[in-house]
């Protein structure tokens, strides 16, 4: 195969590459947005949790309402709350992850 072939080669494989590349970063973009949506809906989520524990906890202290059904909503709002964090662990793992694609596209020694 002469230079003029293998040039024609490279310019259809890079063009394949190409391709692959941009339908791979927008999906990577996709599933960052998707990722920053969910990482945004935790800390909401979080500081939700936070409140109305508050809320019950203070009406435990007032002697306003049932106590076992106060006591069994907080329960409840804990168990959801370590359910949340466990979220947001797997959602720290993303971010280095993407983080991590970010410096692999970096890498691209080009020119």
């Amino acid at each position: 195969m002469n230079d003029y072939e293998n040039l024609k080669n490279i310019l259809a494989d890079v063009k394949i590459v190409k391709k692959e590349l941009e339908e791979k970063i927008a999906k990577t973009n996709e599933l960052y947005q998707t990722f920053e949506d969910m990482n945004f809906d935790c800390d909401d989520e979080l500081e939700e949790i936070d409140d109305m524990i508050e809320e019950l906890q203070d009406d435990l202290d007032e002697g306003e309402g049932d106590a076992g059904e106060i006591n069994k909503e907080i329960e409840e709002l804990q168990e959801k709350r370590k359910l949340v964090e466990e979220a947001v662990d797997i959602l720290e793992e993303l971010q280095e992850e993407f983080e991590s694609i970010a410096d692999i596209t970096d890498e691209l020694d080009i020119g």
